[in-house]
């Protein structure tokens, strides 16, 4: 199962690896992401940026991403909360 591990606030993260600057970035396609100064980078979700653009970073969060299909960890920023007005239903099974 996937599953997200250390997580921590945004600031605490940068604190713990050494970051001066986080920037949020966003792919010729539109999918935002982040690169740190110290060559840390990873993805994000949109209701993460949406509140961080919102200036609320009371429930964003980052975490080490463990996917179930075996494929290579990354860091990732998401919301802690399950805040659904900001998400879009894909399908329901």
């Amino acid at each position: 199962m996937s599953k997200f591990s250390n997580t921590s606030a945004i600031s605490t993260f940068k604190t713990t690896n050494g970051i001066k600057d986080l920037n949020i970035m966003s792919t010729t396609s539109g999918k935002p992401y982040f690169k740190c100064d110290n060559g840390i980078e990873g993805k994000m979700s949109e209701p993460a940026l949406i509140a961080i653009k919102a200036g609320d970073l009371s429930s964003v969060r980052v975490s080490s991403f463990d996917p179930e299909d075996g494929n290579d960890s990354f860091f990732m920023i998401h919301l802690t909360s399950s805040d659904e007005s900001t998400h879009t239903k894909v399908m329901t099974l």
